[in-house]
């Protein structure tokens, strides 16, 4: 087993979020996931690398900088959590919402991998090629699943 990447969405402020639909959160899982990272570190405090890394993605009006939080660690299931505030831009299209809210996501896994000294490599082109695939087919992405 390894690391499995997973992505949620939590938004505390009114009014403020991207609601990224399920569908692209796990095409997004499922090509991060092909790259095989570990992040020895985690693997140290779980005693194996059948863990899971999760991406809580967010909103916020109050800061114009990507923030991420974290790690909460979560011992039973084992899971280290972070939380990525994107700094919140009203977007009524889908396309333009997605092109601006993923590149923040990239970022936030990039510095993740870079903080515990694990390979970024990848990140920025799985996300770039989600992109076009959301310019060629958004209907794809907003079926329900």
């Amino acid at each position: 087993m390894m690391m499995n990447i997973e992505f949620g969405q939590i938004y505390v402020e009114l009014d403020t979020d991207f609601d990224l639909p399920s569908l692209l959160l796990k095409r997004l899982r499922e090509e991060l996931d092909v790259l095989g990272k570990e992040i020895s570190h985690f693997n140290r405090i779980f005693k194996n690398a059948d863990f899971k890394l999760v991406f809580i993605i967010s909103a916020t009006r109050k800061t114009d900088e990507l923030n991420i939080k974290g790690p909460n660690l979560v011992r039973k299931k084992p899971a280290a959590e972070f939380v990525i505030f994107i700094p919140y831009k009203e977007i009524v299209d889908f396309v333009d919402k997605v092109s601006y809210a993923l590149p923040y996501v990239a970022k936030g896994v990039i510095f993740v991998f870079n903080k515990y000294k694990t390979d970024s490599s990848g990140v920025e082109d799985i996300v770039r090629n989600v992109i076009v695939e959301v310019r060629d087919e958004p209907e794809k992405f907003l079926r329900k699943s």
